[in-house]
């Protein structure tokens, strides 16, 4: 059934098509300035009618027009940025599917929610607000700068270990971790260290600022800190750093460098133990870094009497304090800035440039997002191109090809438009409506192999209980009648000009060259050989029905450990990556899970690692087919293929292959799986890059490379032998 229908908003015209004295008189030369004028003139024509476009009943205010969440920049003058987040916890109401009797309705119920206050307001909110920076080019310095008091006023708690969160189990009963002897699944290794691969700490918190390339040691894009509440007292110091701090800690960032990437970024906790419960809870927000790329897309529609309006799709499944939403009566959904099925309006043949960000902690958030609509016979279905992905420009050919939207890329045919992206994914896009008024639909489905997760579903409110069937059966009920849910729509509208508003997208020969930092990798070291894992005491994990109780998560990296898998240490580095700004390093990376050998084929973990993005030099898509894209992709986060080979680490069936560069900050970072719940228990591992002589240099002011005169000690290797207790 076609989801279309000819109704729309009425919505009083914004005329985006420019006259060349306008041009003239807001130069495009200042692209941030024009867009301002521009949009005060927008502002002041639109009227949004909101509250009347309920397209799922039950949830109040679905189908309003989308709004951003609150956005910070820098002083124009000093190009830097000083806010403060001040994290609680209240009630919200969330739009959420209730399971009765096998039907699925939505409601709204209230969540106790953690949440960051609005800098601006002072209200408590998801998502958290978006950061707009900008990074060093020739006509930029220096590159944005900014710092954020964190501040911690959620309720003191001594927990040192919880038996649940997402992805959790209480199969083994509460988790009390001071029994070496006896630890449940969520506690991992029963080595060392011990309490450290548990679900703990559900209220200490810190800050990582997903796809920044700056420095990783205190006080920049630094997840080792322990931000406890306020009123809990100070802990222990390791490395001369402060390490676990009560009630408040300033994050001070130095200049974004010229080797940024500008793009669609993130920013989110980060504390181990608790990454999950945090993310899952909506404490997440966007960032979004411009440079030369942008100034050049401005310019290009300007130059052509038009402007491009953005907007920011940011996705979030936001679960309730202690994930009763994961039990088989309520399914959270997928909201986009905090609404439910949003509306986007644009003009017939308009285009925009659509930012997706997936602010997400596990498979139920593995999307495929349908830019065709439902029925992909239609010639006036919305067009995608996409421009970025995990906040870097895409090359020539490969915008040309468009290899992750297009099937059967570089034919010369560009459709059957689908998306695949999981939790900590972003990809750019520019967006074209229609040429004919109405509104059309963006499906989406679930790819994530959210009922292999591994683990025995249990009682409890942690339990992990909603099975694939019931996540479907819940999805359907946002699009009665169609066989795919509804993630947002457009509303397409008459122009007002009589030369219409159609947009066209830029040629290859018109589309910019990558600058050359990201011009593709030449490894020049050894390979390394990863491989993430779910373990028993006899081998690889059974998926349910019958899984073991007593499966760990952890990573395996050959040559290392006696090739025995291991879990996270922040005592030591698993990887010691040697300064290197012309070299690369090849690394294959593949999972020990398996579905049986037959499509659909379904991946479950998320490779990701911080400070330096990685390009894809091939992957394998979800039918097990090998992809080797026109050329290299740069991502930071990419979900791990099918193995039906699990139980041989030295051949899997798949493997994803990547290139990075260690090129120029020391200090330690880490690589885990984004599903967080993984993460939290131990599939995640310490890396530090090193001066030449195995030390740390101090982090160089200004974002600029570190000189490697300012010695500090470093990480020992892992693993080591302690099994103290280190992570609270």
């Amino acid at each position: 059934m076609d989801r279309r229908s000819a109704h729309g908003v009425f919505v009083l015209a914004v005329v985006f098509i420019l006259s060349p004295a306008l041009i003239a008189q807001n130069s495009p030369s200042n692209p941030k300035k024009f867009a301002k004028t521009v949009m005060r003139v927008a502002k002041g024509a639109v009227q949004e009618v909101e509250g009347q476009n309920t397209v799922v009943p039950g949830c109040p205010g679905s189908g309003d027009e989308l709004k951003e969440p609150t956005e910070l920049t820098v002083d124009p003058n000093t190009h830097h940025l000083d806010t403060v987040f001040d994290v609680v916890q209240e009630p919200r109401q969330v739009p959420v599917y209730l399971n009765n009797n096998n039907v699925w309705t939505c409601s709204m119920q209230t969540f106790n929610l953690r949440m960051y206050k609005d800098p601006k307001d002072g209200v408590a909110k998801f998502p958290g607000p978006t950061l707009h920076l900008r990074r060093e080019s020739d006509n930029y310095k220096p590159g944005d700068s900014w710092s954020i008091k964190l501040i911690n006023h959620l309720p003191p708690s001594n927990e040192e270990c919880s038996w649940g969160g997402p992805n959790g189990n209480e199969s083994h009963g509460n988790c009390d971790c001071s029994d070496p002897n006896n630890l449940p699944q969520c506690c991992g290794d029963t080595q060392t260290p011990l309490r450290m691969n548990c679900m703990h700490g559900d209220n200490t918190t810190n800050l990582h600022f997903h796809g920044t390339h700056v420095s990783p040691q205190a006080p920049q894009d630094y997840v080792l800190l322990q931000l406890t509440p306020c009123g809990t007292p100070k802990g222990h110091v390791t490395h001369g750093q402060e390490y676990e701090v009560p009630c408040e800690y300033q994050y001070a960032v130095n200049s974004l460098p010229a080797n940024q990437a500008e793009g669609t970024h993130w920013w989110h906790p980060h504390k181990h133990g608790s990454t999950a419960d945090q993310v899952g809870n909506g404490m997440a927000g966007s960032l979004i870094i411009e440079g030369p790329f942008d100034d050049w897309l401005k310019d290009y529609y300007l130059q052509k009497n038009r402007f491009l309006r953005n907007k920011l799709v940011s996705i979030q499944n936001v679960h309730d304090l202690n994930f009763t939403s994961k039990t088989g009566g309520i399914n959270p959904i997928a909201l986009i800035n905090g609404q439910l099925v949003p509306q986007i309006t644009m003009y017939k043949g308009e285009i925009q440039r659509w930012r997706f960000v997936n602010e997400n902690i596990d498979a139920d958030s593995q999307l495929v997002i349908d830019f065709d609509g439902v029925d992909t016979s239609s010639a006036v279905d919305p067009q995608a191109r996409q421009i970025a992905m995990d906040g870097v420009q895409f090359s020539k050919r490969n915008y040309d090809c468009q290899p992750m939207l297009d099937p059967t890329p570089c034919d010369g045919h560009i459709d059957d438009l689908k998306f695949m992206f999981s939790p900590g994914n972003r990809a750019d896009f520019l967006i074209k409506a229609p040429k004919a008024v109405g509104e059309f639909f963006i499906p989406y489905e679930v790819f994530g192999a959210i009922d292999e997760q591994g683990e025995k579903p249990g009682k409890g409110s942690h339990a992990r209980q909603v099975q694939i069937s019931k996540l479907r059966a819940a999805l359907d009920a946002v699009a009665p009648g169609s066989s795919q849910p509804a993630l947002l729509s457009i509303n397409v509208i008459d122009c007002p000009l009589k030369d219409g508003c159609d947009m066209e997208y830029p040629t290859v020969d018109e589309y910019p060259d990558l600058p050359p930092f990201l011009h593709p990798i030449v490894p020049n070291r050894t390979p390394q050989y990863v491989q993430f894992q779910i373990l028993t005491d006899k081998g690889v994990a059974q998926v349910p029905p019958n899984p073991a109780p007593d499966g760990k998560f952890a990573i395996r990296v050959k040559g290392m450990n006696n090739d025995q898998p291991m879990q996270f240490d922040d005592r030591c580095a698993a990887f010691t990556e040697v300064l290197d700004p012309q070299g690369g390093e090849e690394w294959h990376i593949s999972q020990n899970g398996k579905r049986g050998g037959k499509p659909p084929l379904k991946p479950f973990h998320v490779f990701h690692i911080h400070i330096n993005p990685f390009q894809v030099v091939s992957t394998y898509d979800l039918d097990g087919k090998k992809v080797v894209y026109p050329e290299p992709i740069w991502q930071d986060s990419i979900t791990l293929p099918n193995n039906t080979n699990p139980n041989d680490p030295n051949n899997p069936s798949t493997e994803v292959v990547i290139r990075q560069r260690f090129e120029d900050y020391t200090g330690p970072y880490v690589l885990h799986c984004h599903f967080l719940g993984h993460e939290d228990r131990g599939m995640m591992l310490t890396v530090q890059t090193v001066c030449p002589d195995g030390s740390w240099s101090e982090a160089s002011p200004n974002g600029a490379p570190d000189t490697c005169t300012k010695p500090l000690t470093a990480l020992p290797p892992c693993p080591v032998a302690d099994t103290s207790a280190h992570s609270h």
